[in-house]
């Protein structure tokens, strides 16, 4: 088996996925970290990769969740500062204060990756994420458009679960764009 092994010298790639927690304040059935107990990412040989890097890339942020970060608003800028464009990959939650928003949006930070398994549909949620968590996540969705963010969303679907759910999606990440410009 062969591994490619590079210096960030050598990158040639335009974006890196950096996993900075293992944490997540949600416990979905689907999810890819078993393993909470992952010490988090060492930000300062984060840092020090991305400065020798040849070319200025996007970094997407992700975690199990990274907004249990308490630094991340300092990450972001921190990525930013160094030359990098920045986007970040979470479930929302947090995304439903108008406070969090409002700091997350001083850092520079313009897109955003929020998890939608559900929809609206709080049923789904609740196979899904173990939770019922629509409410939180369209707020957090109209919260994103009222602070201009490029929004993304992602579903998985699961057979005989949820696979309605992406022409509900569309209808609701529209009606959150319409209530976010009241």
């Amino acid at each position: 088996m062969s591994i490619l092994q590079l210096e960030p010298e050598d990158n040639p790639f335009t974006s890196l996925v950096v996993d900075v927690t293992h944490r997540c304040n949600m416990a979905c059935a689907n999810c890819y970290i078993p393993n909470r107990e992952i010490p988090d990412m060492d930000v300062e040989k984060l840092y020090a990769i991305l400065r020798r890097l040849p070319k200025r890339i996007y970094v997407r942020i992700i975690g199990a969740e990274p907004t249990v970060r308490n630094d991340l608003f300092e990450i972001i800028t921190n990525i930013k500062s160094i030359g990098h464009k920045v986007s970040l990959t979470t479930n929302g939650l947090k995304l439903a204060s108008p406070n969090y928003m409002a700091e997350l949006k001083k850092t520079g930070l313009k897109l955003l990756l929020i998890s939608m398994n559900g929809a609206d549909d709080d049923s789904v949620y609740q196979v899904l994420d173990n939770g019922p968590y629509a409410k939180l996540k369209v707020t957090a969705l109209i919260n994103a458009f009222k602070y201009n963010f490029t929004v993304n969303t992602g579903t998985i679907i699961a057979k005989g679960t949820n696979e309605f759910t992406i022409r509900e999606q569309v209808k609701t990440v529209v009606n959150a764009a319409k209530e976010a410009n009241h």
